[in-house]
C-alpha cells in the first residue's frame, strides 16, 4: 500500500487492475466466469461504494479428473453408464446394484470426494438435479416416496473417493425403514426394465405415468 493511512494510490489501483486483465486474458484457457473472487473498483478503494464480482469457472474439458476413478471415467464417457439426466456440474446415471427399481447415483463432473469440497454454485446445481429427478420419479415411475442418501468418508461407508449421492425410489408395496441402509438388499432388476427407466427418467422420457390403479407392474420392480 502505498500511503501511512492504507489508503490505494492510482498506482496501486492500476496494479490491481493489471493483474485482473491477466486472469481474464486469452492464455489462461481454464478459466470462465464463476463464483469465486471480488475484485474492488476504483469508487470501491476509495468510498467503499459499489464492489463488482469477477467469477471464475472453470471449463467441463479442464475440470481435474483423477486417474483410475470409476466416476470420473463415467463422466468422460469412458465407461458407460443408463445416464437419466445431467448438467454443467454433474449427471445422474442408473445404479448398476440398484437398492429399488430406478435407483439413481448422482456424481460430480468435477472430480472432489466430499460434499463440502462442492462450491456454492455446484451445491445450488445439486439442487436442481435433485429435486428434477424426485419429481420424475414420483410422475413417471410411480413411486411414493425416495430417499437420499450421500455417505462422505470411508468411515460413512464411501466406497468411491468421488463425490455421489443416491436418490432410491421407494414404493407402497415394499417401503423400507431406515436409517439402517446397508440392510437394504440389492434387487436383481432385469435390463430391459433398466432401460425402460431411463426412457422415463430421462429429460425426453414418457409424459407423467397415467393413475391406473394398478402400482408395480413388473411385479416387484415398481415401474409401470
Amino acid at each position: 500500500m502505498s500511503d501511512e493511512n492504507d489508503v490505494l494510490s492510482d498506482d496501486d489501483y492500476q496494479k490491481i487492475a493489471k493483474d485482473v486483465k491477466a486472469l481474464k486474458a486469452p492464455d489462461k484457457p481454464r478459466q470462465e466466469l464463476r463464483a469465486g473472487m471480488d475484485v474492488p473498483e476504483k469508487e470501491d478503494i476509495f468510498g467503499g461504494v459499489r464492489e463488482d464480482k469477477i467469477e471464475l469457472r472453470e471449463t467441463a474439458s479442464s475440470r481435474p479428473q483423477a486417474q483410475g476413478c470409476v466416476f470420473c471415467k463415467i463422466v468422460k464417457k469412458e465407461i458407460p453408464a443408463r445416464v437419466v439426466h445431467e448438467n454443467h456440474d454433474f449427471v445422474g446415471f442408473l445404479d448398476i446394484q440398484p437398492k429399488s427399481c430406478g435407483h439413481v447415483v448422482i456424481v460430480s463432473k468435477r472430480h472432489v470426494t466430499d460434499m463440502i469440497e462442492l462450491d456454492v454454485a455446484e451445491q445450488n446445481s445439486l439442487n436442481d438435479v435433485l429435486r428434477e429427478l424426485c419429481m420424475r420419479m414420483r410422475k413417471r415411475l410411480g413411486a411414493t416416496g425416495y430417499t437420499v442418501v450421500c455417505s462422505n468418508g470411508v468411515s460413512s461407508g464411501q466406497a468411491v473417493p468421488h463425490f455421489s449421492m443416491h436418490v432410491i425410489p421407494t414404493y407402497a408395496s415394499n417401503a423400507v425403514e431406515l436409517p439402517v441402509l446397508s440392510l437394504i438388499q440389492a434387487q436383481k432388476v432385469p435390463g430391459f426394465v433398466m432401460d425402460d427407466v431411463v426412457k422415463k427418467l430421462s429429460s425426453g422420457g414418457a409424459h407423467e405415468k397415467k393413475k391406473t390403479g394398478s402400482e408395480g407392474a413388473y411385479k416387484g420392480y415398481g415401474v409401470e
